[in-house]
């Protein structure tokens, strides 16, 4: 019995695709102390790309990519944040 609950929730994980995130401090970003969790803001900054992987068993099997399918990695340039 547990084991079945064990692949039920692997199988969960799987399915569940994590969506791209961004984390600042308020040294990159001093207007979020103001700001209030579930709003909405727009920022623009820039990026230098500093990886590109192509998707290997364990990003196709556990992270829902599909075979083919590139990942990329980005660095923020920290002095270019701005809040629109």
């Amino acid at each position: 019995m547990q084991k079945m609950k064990d692949m039920e929730e692997e199988q969960s994980v799987k399915k569940s695709k994590m969506k791209p995130s961004l984390r600042l401090s308020s040294s990159d970003l001093k207007e979020i102390k103001d700001w209030d969790v579930g709003e909405k803001y727009t920022l623009k900054f820039e990026v230098e790309m500093t990886g590109l992987n192509k998707a290997g068993d364990f990003e196709i099997e556990y992270n829902d990519m599909k075979e083919g399918e590139m990942r990329a990695e980005f660095e923020i340039q920290p002095k270019s944040i701005k809040v629109m």
